[in-house]
């Protein structure tokens, strides 16, 4: 599959996300201004290597401990990826405590995580929304959303609250129907934090796939490759966790036959 030519499915929409949060994390805005991996690329990486090393030391509890105060939620992404069914609520659930995040922003977090997965099935935007929020899609998209006044444009309503940013910037981004992160991107790092710009971003990535991603992070974004590396193996992770407990269900009864 040509992951920049094809319609994005799996593999294209995970490499997008991964990208898309690294890429917007390292970029200031300004061609060729790029900082080195912030925080929420580097707990995004270790929490992509803890799923795909099977049986490693570091856990992704571990990992979100080791990452305490990492802001805003873009950095739990890979977990709709790597898991399924109530997995995914309960691992966020545990990882963003793991991490330092209070119980008021516990929802923000799910919520994050519940819009990448769904966007990750390929559900439309406004359906993904919906389900992500249990709200009526127009008045998500109102109170997520600075409307446009006199020469201003709309842009996401920020609270200065990362978790509740993350999903705000993110949901005002995916309702710009007119426009690609390509395009976007400018816009989130000037009006946006980092991290924030960050959340926004992988989840226009996985909605759109690798393609939409600026041409300039792939050459200038010091994770790109690993990002490039890491999404097939994310994908294959839950198979894998499955695989391994039919097994572990299967051995005592084996061991008894024998």
């Amino acid at each position: 599959m040509n992951l920049f030519a094809d319609p994005p499915q799996g593999k294209a929409r995970v490499t997008g996300g991964l990208l898309g949060v690294a890429g917007a994390e390292a970029w200031r805005g300004v061609p060729g201004s790029f900082e080195a991996d912030g925080p929420v690329t580097t707990a995004l990486l270790d929490l992509c290597r803890s799923y795909t090393s099977f049986g490693g030391d570091d856990s992704p509890v571990n990992v979100a401990a080791r990452h305490q105060g990492v802001p805003g939620s873009a950095w739990l992404l890979p977990i709709p990826v790597a898991l399924s069914g109530r997995r995914v609520i309960d691992e966020t659930l545990e990882l963003a405590t793991a991490a330092g995040a209070t119980p008021d922003v516990l929802d923000a977090h799910l919520t994050y995580v519940t819009l990448a997965a769904e966007l990750l099935a390929a559900r439309p935007v406004e359906q993904a929304i919906e389900t992500a929020t249990c709200k009526p899609f127009a008045s998500v998209v109102d109170r997520a959303t600075q409307r446009a006044g006199g020469t201003e444009p709309s842009r996401p309503r920020l609270v200065g609250i990362a978790a509740i940013d993350a999903v705000n910037a993110g949901i005002w981004a995916l309702t710009q129907s007119r426009y690609l992160l390509a395009t976007l991107a400018a816009s989130l790092a000037h009006w946006c934090e980092p991290w924030v710009a960050a959340a926004a971003a992988g989840l226009l990535g996985l909605r759109d796939g690798c393609a939409s991603v600026p041409a300039q992070w792939y050459r200038r974004v010091r994770a790109a490759q690993e990002c490039l590396a890491l999404a097939p193996a994310l994908l294959r992770v839950d198979a894998g966790l499955r695989a391994r407990s039919l097994i572990g269900i299967a051995s005592p009864a084996s061991s008894i036959a024998s």
